[in-house]
């Protein structure tokens, strides 16, 4: 399958790599393809939109931020992703957040904690799911070496493995 896109050109995936956002993200119920690859070299991630060739985000996983990230799922949302839970392996939960920098000083970056993106990998599924009450931030500042690398490496290797 091709993927026509403003900032990586023609990218050739496959098919079973796409990940489906039922719902949309917010404010883009309709944008529901996507895809997702690292950038060489580093913590960061592209989640490419498949629909809009001009709509890409930058993602990471919180463990580089705050170690564990503490997300929550009613049944509903768990069902929408198509898993029983979050807590083991087999299921392939990743979860990433945006990674959107600040316009006024872009030499700080800031992480969107509040409403992160869990993706199932195993079902290829996704949701963007607002965090009410767990004092996280949409503008969480971005310091390097921050979070924990050993979480990081251990949803990395779940995720592959799925």
């Amino acid at each position: 399958m091709k993927v026509e896109t403003s900032r990586f050109g023609t990218l050739e995936i496959d098919p079973e790599d796409r990940i489906f956002f039922p719902e949309g993200m917010m404010g883009l119920p309709g944008l529901q393809n996507f895809i997702l690859f690292d950038h060489p070299g580093g913590i960061f991630q592209w989640l490419q939109c498949c629909d809009d060739p001009d709509l890409a985000f930058v993602v990471m996983d919180p463990a580089f931020v705050v170690g564990e990230h503490n997300l929550r799922l009613t049944d509903g949302e768990l069902e929408v992703l198509g898993v029983s839970d979050l807590s083991g392996e087999d299921n392939g939960a990743e979860i990433c957040v945006l990674a959107t920098v600040n316009v006024s000083d872009p030499r700080n970056p800031t992480v969107n904690l509040l409403a992160p993106l869990c993706i199932a990998m195993r079902t290829r599924k996704a949701l963007q799911v607002v965090q009410h009450h767990s004092g996280y931030s949409t503008r969480h500042e971005l310091r390097p070496g921050g979070g924990n690398r050993e979480s990081r490496r251990k949803r990395r290797a779940a995720s592959q493995a799925a």
